[in-house]
């Protein structure tokens, strides 16, 4: 592997190494300082979990970022979420370091915009195009027979009107495609927005590549300034 890379997957042991220069990164060190288990194995746990689940050239890649989770979590991990990892600061921290460290911000944007067309596609297959709607259907009813109606005291009157009018109310099922049509509306855009983020992507490799070339990861890391770093992480 080259020492470029951040976390490497040990295919003896099936485990996720870091590199032993990244461990110096402060949002690595963080999390192995807090780990207060004998054997780090939480810090082992939350490596693997964000290598599989992060790593940029991983065999999972091509996947959504759901698709990805659910497939980490049913092949590495016995079909359980890990402990301790979902909404934790640290590993969040440790998360943004590690995509900080392999793609810029027009990368990262492209990956957000992919994950976004994923989830409208997804919303776009449960939608449906009929609903209920209460409407009031007049009547109005001629009859050649007698008719009787129940009064107060128990007796039947005969009434004298040979014609019925009035409104029933029902529920009906209504056709309407705005739901959906919006949604396939918001794919397409956002199909649109993908394409040419990826192009200021590649851009932005090469750029990357060029200003880092031969450098350290923590080289790397500390060449960025603080806004860099913040731009980066909100990218």
């Amino acid at each position: 592997m080259a020492n470029s890379d951040i976390l490497i997957y040990n295919e003896s042991t099936t485990d996720v190494d870091v590199n032993p220069e990244a461990m110096a990164l402060p949002f690595i060190d963080d999390v192995w300082r807090n780990d207060k288990i004998g054997d780090k194995s939480f810090f082992k746990k939350a490596c693997k979990w964000i290598y599989h689940l992060y790593y940029k050239d991983h065999v999972l890649s091509g996947l959504s970022f759901l698709e990805r989770k659910t497939y980490v979590i049913d092949t590495y991990f016995n079909g359980r979420m890990p402990t301790n990892i979902d909404g934790n600061k640290r590993i969040l921290a440790f998360i943004d370091g590690y995509k900080l460290l392999q793609a810029g911000v027009d990368e990262r944007l492209a990956e957000t915009i992919k994950e976004a067309i994923s989830v409208e596609k997804e919303k776009i297959t449960k939608i449906s195009t009929t609903r209920k709607e209460k409407v009031e259907v007049p009547y109005d009813v001629n009859y050649d027979f007698d008719i009787y109606k129940l009064t107060e005291h128990g007796n039947y009157r005969k009434l004298d009107k040979s014609r019925l009018t009035g409104v029933v109310k029902i529920e009906i099922d209504v056709n309407d495609s705005s739901l959906l049509t919006t949604e396939v509306a918001k794919s397409f855009k956002l199909t649109e927005q993908y394409e040419i983020a990826k192009r200021m992507a590649q851009i932005e490799k090469e750029d990357i590549k060029r200003k880092y070339e031969g450098m350290s990861i923590l080289e790397r890391y500390h060449a960025m300034n603080q806004d860099q770093k913040k731009s980066y992480l909100k990218g």
